[in-house]
């Protein structure tokens, strides 16, 4: 079997989709990353016991207490 010119542009091809795959996968985790990140520290630090701040004082529920305990907040919640 004789090799054809069209092979080598078909192997450049082939590897310039696989680089662009690999890139697109490696764009698209940045991204989810750089979306979700912050909604998961700012749900870590809803169990901080310190009122403000980024220091750590303890592993609370005082804020999840407070929420419940809020009926506006609750009445805000239902659906019409």
């Amino acid at each position: 079997m004789a090799l054809r010119a069209t092979d080598g542009r078909q192997r450049r091809r082939d590897s310039f989709v696989k680089r662009s795959t690999r890139l697109i996968g490696t764009v698209a985790r940045a991204l989810y990353l750089f979306m979700y990140a912050p909604i998961v520290v700012v749900v870590a630090y809803s169990f901080n016991a310190a009122r403000d701040g980024f220091i750590w004082k303890g592993f609370s529920w005082q804020w999840y207490e407070k929420l419940l305990a809020n009926e506006t907040a609750l009445l805000a919640l239902e659906t019409p």
